[in-house]
């Protein structure tokens, strides 16, 4: 298997990374499929990021890999072994396989088979080999987006906070994040959550998760998300803003052509008969000029948010970039893939911690230095956690001003006044260069339309 892994590595056309696959035999075929599944698929999760590496000298092969990763699901998968048991579980396991063997087995425990193919690839030739979780995209703002805006609109608050869906089960429902992984565990404990299955009707919920504070008030995005992704979060306090409403069946074919206005109404009738302070309507207002839109805008900026996201009463749902809603901030967003990282300078009180990050594009053109949005703890804390970062191919969300030409290289680009916001855990995928010139692109619209 490391030997197509390989193969597969040497080129970067799809059309010759497909065609690669599509000569596997069956045999290798299944075994890719497997191996592929179990590093993408988002309801797989091992849990276990440190562990011993193997001994290469005393290796005793006596295992296959198709053994070895099926035992990986059904124990760590099934957290049938935690913590230490389950690290020296998998140090035992890799000594029992080939290096060739173990070295798959260690890109599947790391989520990335490092060839270039993707779940989008996998699933063309071998369609639902992989869950992929619809999730439905804002334009960008310009002059041109706002063309396919039809007066009367809404205007809705842009939360910023953990996208998800409710989804109903035949017992219960379940919550997914934008890329398919379980949020569940972020309500269980919540009564008023766990009452709302009565309330679903095979529909399913779009919004996020915000947490609030001891007094019920929104968090800031960036205390609200990092209080999220602790080990501790008290239910109690999670609420769950909605804009959308789909029926399950076209959220399973991934396209609804209701249209908007009469989903939204829906939404605003069901959420009010639950009467719920942890399940609430996002903060909307009717738009009759594009005056209106940037007055709403604006009073979104004045109290602290993003931004705002308008939206078209006609727009139907589907997976995919809708031109029917449009997101409008002032401020450029990126997701970029950590590759290396600094201490502070010497002479300053970050001599002996994080100074800064490096970040790469997801097509390696675009790279910037970052060390400015770090708290003082984090940068002792991340000390200890950026090396894995890297080999995860951590992604790291940031916010810039500019895409502009790297000085060190002029066949680079770079952002100007890159600012850290979080270590992303819910996107595997680092922003392109073009689509970080597109978001500065709808930035610098916005300002012209402001002015």
């Amino acid at each position: 298997m490391l030997s197509i892994l390989k193969q597969l590595e040497q080129t970067r056309s799809r059309n010759e990374k497909e065609k690669i696959l599509k000569q596997l035999d069956k045999s290798q075929a299944d075994l890719f499929k497997y191996v592929a599944f179990l590093a993408y698929d988002p309801s797989i999760n091992f849990y276990i990021k440190k562990y011993d590496p193997p001994v290469a000298e005393n290796i005793l092969v006596c295992q296959n890999l198709k053994d070895a990763l099926t035992d990986l699901q059904n124990i760590i998968g099934s957290r049938a072994l935690t913590g230490n048991t389950a690290r020296q579980w998998i140090t035992m396991t890799l000594e029992t396989l080939s290096e060739e063997d173990a070295e798959v087995m260690i890109r599947v425990l790391k989520r990335d088979l490092r060839c270039g193919v993707t779940a989008t690839t996998v699933n063309k030739i071998w369609p639902d080999t992989i869950y992929q979780h619809p999730y439905m995209r804002c334009s960008s703002f310009s002059e041109k987006n706002l063309k396919n805006i039809k007066f009367p609109c809404l205007s809705q608050t842009k939360m910023d906070g953990l996208y998800c869906d409710i989804i109903p089960l035949d017992s219960g429902f379940e919550i997914r994040s934008r890329n398919g992984s379980f949020l569940t565990h972020l309500i269980e404990g919540n009564k008023e959550f766990e009452d709302l299955v009565y309330w679903l009707n095979h529909d399913v919920l779009m919004g996020e998760l915000v947490a609030v504070d001891e007094n019920g008030d929104f968090m800031l995005r960036e205390d609200s998300n990092g209080y999220l992704n602790s080990d501790h979060v008290d239910s109690n306090r999670v609420v769950f803003v909605g804009w959308d409403i789909v029926p399950l069946k076209d959220f399973q074919e991934q396209h609804c052509k209701t249209p908007y206005k009469t989903r939204f109404n829906k939404l605003n009738r069901l959420l009010s008969a639950i009467d719920s302070p942890s399940v609430r309507v996002v903060d909307t207002v009717e738009c009759n000029t594009k005056e209106e839109i940037i007055e709403h805008f604006k009073a979104n900026r004045e109290k602290g948010e993003e931004g705002s996201v308008i939206k078209d009463y006609s727009m139907e749902w589907k997976d995919g970039t809708s031109k029917k809603q449009i997101k409008c901030k002032v401020v450029f967003d990126f997701d970029l893939k950590i590759v290396d990282w600094k201490y502070g300078e010497k002479g300053t009180k970050h001599e002996h911690a994080l100074g800064s990050i490096k970040l790469q594009s997801s097509c390696g053109l675009l790279e910037v230095w970052c060390g400015i949005g770090f708290k003082d703890h984090e940068r002792v804390a991340f000390l200890y956690k950026v090396d894995e970062w890297i080999e995860e191919g951590k992604i790291m969300k940031g916010k810039g001003n500019d895409v502009i030409t790297n000085n060190a290289d002029e066949n680079k680009w770079s952002i100007f006044l890159p600012r850290f916001i979080e270590p992303r855990d819910d996107k595997t995928e680092a922003d392109s260069k073009d689509r970080c010139i597109e978001q500065v692109k709808a930035f610098t619209n916005l300002l012209d339309l402001i002015g």
